[in-house]
Parts: structure tokens; C-alpha cells; sequence
């Protein structure tokens, strides 16, 4: 349903003061995600850049804070977590955490981290 057909069929002001509110909320979803992804892909390049200094443990905090946001506020199925996983296992191999690399990639393979 369009916004003008709502309002021809349910013109009161009730009914615009409670769409109005759904809107704003709904913009202010999209946003606050927006930003969570935004704020993420750069703690994800910062990252990238402890991991190719071998400052291993910082480069898996950030990573595994990025996957933090973006399951907390995108979805559990969001596509970019099983990358944030595989990068994880990645970290881990590096350092030797064979079991923990295995654990890590096991979740990312089963699609719902």
C-alpha cells in the first residue's frame, strides 16, 4: 500500500500520527544499520593492517568485533559474516589455533554464525 492510498482511506490524524511514527522509525533503522556497516568496515581495515604487521591477537579483536556489530544489528544472516568468520580462522591459523581455526570456519560454513 502506497503512502497517498493510506491516507485517502485513513485520512484522521491518528492514523497520519502513526504512520509518521513508522516512518521515522524506519528511517532511523535503515540509518543506524548504515552506520553500524560503515563503522565496521573500518575496524575491519584496521584489521587487515594489525594482520599484515603480525599484530595477530589486535588484528582478531578488531575482526571479532566487526562480526559483533554486524550480527548485533544487520542479522544473523547477513552475507559479510561468514567473511568476518573465514578472516577470523584465518588469524588463527597464523597463530597456530588449529582447533579454534576449525570451530571458526565449521560456523561460517554452516550459514547462520
Amino acid at each position: 500500500i502506497s503512502v497517498s492510498e493510506y491516507l485517502n482511506n485513513n485520512g484522521n490524524s491518528n492514523n497520519i500520527d502513526q504512520l509518521m511514527s513508522k516512518i521515522l522509525k524506519c528511517l532511523n533503522d535503515v540509518h543506524h544499520a548504515q552506520s553500524t556497516l560503515n563503522n565496521s568496515a573500518n575496524i575491519v581495515k584496521m584489521g587487515i593492517q594489525h594482520e599484515d604487521k603480525q599484530k595477530l591477537v589486535k588484528a582478531l579483536k578488531l575482526y571479532t568485533i566487526a562480526y559483533r556489530m554486524r550480527r548485533d544489528v544487520l542479522s544473523v544472516d547477513h552475507p559479510s559474516l561468514p567473511v568476518l568468520l573465514n578472516m577470523m580462522g584465518s588469524v588463527q591459523i597464523k597463530r597456530g589455533e588449529l582447533d579454534e581455526a576449525m570451530m571458526i570456519y565449521e560456523l561460517a560454513l554452516k550459514g547462520r554464525p
